[in-house]
């Protein structure tokens, strides 16, 4: 059965069911009715002549279809002076949407990023190219049911979805003038049809599509030794990690918000007992106890066991490969 996890109410539990769903070929994580490598190619000399003409080649797509079921206007409009990366790409540097009545519930893609620059950011730098002409092109990789990846190109305009009132329609851009997470998802948004059709997705099909790297998960419940050792490379091996929350579980009593995608940023043992490091793309839900309210949160590997469903993750990615990476445990 599909499952999504849904977006919550800023001050509230979520109004609908969860968004994320179990990893299956038809499952959903983050929809709206439940919640939860690049293209090999050579920089001669010359770089800026060849990556003007490998722009050309790939069309540029219309904006995506805005999310119909927000109710509202939205118009893509330029940022003057905006910058793919500013510092280079981090976890907090995603943010999910909170505008409106309704949230659009695409943590499954939005944590699997934040995951990705928790551990490999040169995998992100890499999957986006400025075409130095008003447009950007981002690489995504499907993975086949005979196992194949294949990396398709996407290529949008800088223009990023706004509200009337002059703020981001989804993803929250926490520097204004740094664009690679909302162009992100803009590209996914091209590439699945509109933004509704990010309204519940699986982690692990972002992960492999930002990574090129076949993805894996297991359940908390039937393997929790598989999970656990997944949740330690998160941390010490670098690997992009994604945990989907129960969609029984209560946001008023646990902090913890009900079938959601959460970035897992390692585990580290405190006072003789091992904990789970995680992160809510909202950068606002966690239970208390948790220093500042930024979404970062620390749970002990027996109640991650009871809150949270499965883990995904991808293929590790060799040493060299990974860049410089925020790997390890955050501090709140």
């Amino acid at each position: 059965m599909s499952r999504a996890y849904a977006s919550p109410a800023p001050t509230a539990a979520p109004a609908r069911s969860p968004a994320v769903a179990p990893p299956t070929a038809a499952t959903a994580h983050g929809s709206n009715q439940d919640q939860l490598g690049l293209l090999a190619q050579a920089v001669p000399t010359h770089p800026t002549s060849v990556l003007d003409t490998a722009a050309r080649e790939v069309p540029v797509r219309p904006d995506p279809t805005p999310w119909a079921a927000q109710q509202r206007a939205v118009r893509f409009q330029g940022v003057p002076g905006g910058e793919l990366f500013r510092n280079g790409p981090a976890p907090t540097d995603v943010v999910q949407g909170q505008n409106g009545a309704r949230y659009l519930g695409d943590c499954w893609m939005l944590s699997s990023l934040a995951a990705v620059a928790h551990t490999q950011p040169q995998q992100l730098q890499d999957a986006i190219r400025d075409n130095r002409d008003g447009t950007y092109t981002v690489t995504l990789h499907t993975q086949a049911r005979d196992g194949s990846i294949q990396a398709e190109e996407v290529r949008v305009d800088g223009d990023v979805p706004m509200t009337a009132d002059g703020r981001d329609a989804y993803a929250q851009r926490q520097d204004p003038k740094e664009l690679w997470v909302v162009l992100m998802q803009k590209a996914f948004a091209s590439k699945k049809g509109g933004y509704g059709a990010m309204d519940g997705g699986v982690p692990g099909e972002a992960l492999t599509a930002v990574t090129g790297r076949t993805s894996h998960h297991a359940y908390a419940a039937n393997d929790p030794k598989q999970t656990l050792e997944a949740l330690r490379r998160a941390g010490a091996g670098g690997t992009p990690t994604v945990a989907a929350s129960r969609s029984d579980i209560q946001l008023k009593q646990g902090g913890i918000v009900p079938g959601h995608g959460h970035t897992v940023l390692g585990t580290e043992v405190r006072d003789g007992q091992e904990v789970v490091l995680l992160r809510d793309p909202f950068a606002k839900y966690e239970p208390t106890g948790n220093g500042p309210r930024d979404g970062i949160f620390r749970v002990p590997v027996e109640t991650f066991a009871k809150s949270f469903s499965y883990v995904a993750w991808t293929d590790p990615v060799a040493a060299e490969e990974r860049g410089s990476g925020t790997a390890g445990p955050a501090q709140p």
